[in-house]
C-alpha cells in the first residue's frame, strides 16, 4: 500500500500503479486514502510551527543566522510564499464559486497554498483556504498562523516578497521607488538571501512529487489532504538525508539537490491584480531602517560580480 502510494505521487498513473500492486481499481483508490489519512495522523511527521516555542524560535533563527553573510539577519524564523497548486475544474457540488479557482495569470484552475520553511526548505506551516485568483496578501490573512507570527517577540521575523505587508514581523524588501541608496539594494540582497529557500522548498516539493506537475485528478475534498501529504513527506526526505550532518553541510546539501534539477515546475501565486492595499505599520519601517544602518555602520556591502 505505501509503495502502491509513494508512486502515485511521484508521477505514476493509476494504471501502472494498480498493476505494481496487483490491484483493483476500487481497492487502489481506498488503498491509497488510508495511506494518505495515516501519514497526515503520524505524530512523527507532524509539521512544528515557527511560533511552537521559544527554544524553536531561536533553533530557526541560527539556522538562517548560518546562511546570512555577515550574519545581517538574526532573527528570521521562517520565509514565507505562495504557490499556485493546479487542479481540475471543480464542479458547483463542490464549491459555491468555481470561477474563484480559475487563474487569470496561468490559465488554469488551482489552490493557493501559502507556507511557511525553515533554512534547510523544511516547511514550517501551511494553508489551504484561498482559491487560485486570490493574491498573497488575502490567502495570508486568512491564515490562522499569521495571528501568532504577528504577535513574535521583539527581534523576530519572516521573511516575505512585497505582496505581504510590512510589519515588525514581518519583513519586505523595499520596491524600485522606495530604493533610496545601495544600502537599501543592499538590504534586499541580504533579504533575498534568505527568502529564497522558500522558493527553494516548493521547486523541490513539486519536482520530487511529479503528481503536481499535472492537474490534480482527485476530487476536491482530497485536495487538501495530498498536499498535506507530500509536505510532510517532504520534510521526511531532507530530514532522514541531514539528520546526521552539522546545519552548515545539511543546508549546502539541500541547496545542492536544488541547483541540480532540471528545472523547476513551481508557480508563485500571481500578485499581479491583487487590489489589496498594503499598509507598513511604523515599527516594521524601523526595522528595517535598523537593518540599513547596521549595514552602512559597518560598510556590510553585497558582493559584487567579479
Amino acid at each position: 500500500m505505501l509503495q502502491m502510494t509513494i508512486a502515485w505521487l511521484a508521477g505514476s498513473n493509476y494504471q501502472t500503479t494498480r498493476c505494481l500492486g496487483g490491484t483493483s481499481v476500487s481497492a487502489i483508490y481506498e488503498a491509497m486514502h488510508c495511506v494518505m489519512n495515516a501519514i497526515c495522523a503520524s505524530p512523527e511527521l507532524r509539521i512544528h510551527a515557527p511560533t511552537e516555542s521559544p527554544q524553536r524560535m531561536f533553533e530557526l533563527a541560527d539556522g538562517f543566522a548560518e546562511i546570512s553573510k555577515h550574519n545581517i539577519l538574526t532573527g528570521c524564523v521562517g520565509c514565507v510564499d505562495g504557490w499556485l497548486c493546479e487542479i481540475r475544474a471543480p464542479s458547483e457540488k463542490e464549491v459555491p464559486d468555481v470561477s474563484a479557482f480559475f487563474s487569470g495569470h496561468y490559465q488554469k484552475y488551482g489552490l493557493i497554498v501559502q507556507a511557511i520553511c525553515d533554512s534547510q526548505c523544511r516547511f514550517t506551516g501551511y494553508c489551504f483556504n484561498s482559491p487560485g485568483k486570490v493574491g498573497d496578501s488575502i490567502a495570508f490573512k486568512k491564515w490562522k498562523l499569521r495571528e501568532a507570527i504577528m504577535q513574535l517577540p521583539a527581534g523576530f521575523y519572516i521573511i516575505g516578497e512585497n505582496a505581504y505587508p510590512l510589519s515588525e514581523s514581518l519583513l519586505v524588501p523595499f520596491n524600485k521607488l522606495e530604493i533610496k541608496g545601495k544600502a537599501y539594494s543592499d538590504y534586499n540582497f541580504y533579504l533575498s538571501q534568505l527568502w529564497i529557500r522558500i522558493e527553494m522548498a516548493f521547486g523541490l516539493l513539486v519536482n520530487k512529487w511529479q503528481i503536481f506537475k499535472r492537474p490534480l485528478v482527485v476530487d476536491f475534498v482530497n485536495v487538501k489532504k495530498v498536499i498535506k501529504t507530500c509536505m510532510k513527506l517532504h520534510n521526511f526526505c531532507i530530514h532522514e538525508r541531514t539528520k546526521t550532518q552539522d546545519a552548515s553541510t545539511s543546508i549546502h546539501a539541500v541547496t545542492t539537490e536544488y541547483h541540480n534539477m532540471s528545472e523547476s515546475w513551481y508557480q508563485p501565486t500571481d500578485n499581479s491584480a491583487d487590489p489589496t492595499a498594503l499598509r507598513s505599520d511604523a515599527q516594521g519601517r524601523i526595522l528595517r531602517e535598523v537593518i540599513i544602518s547596521q549595514i552602512q555602520n559597518f560598510n556590510l556591502r553585497r558582493p559584487r560580480a567579479r
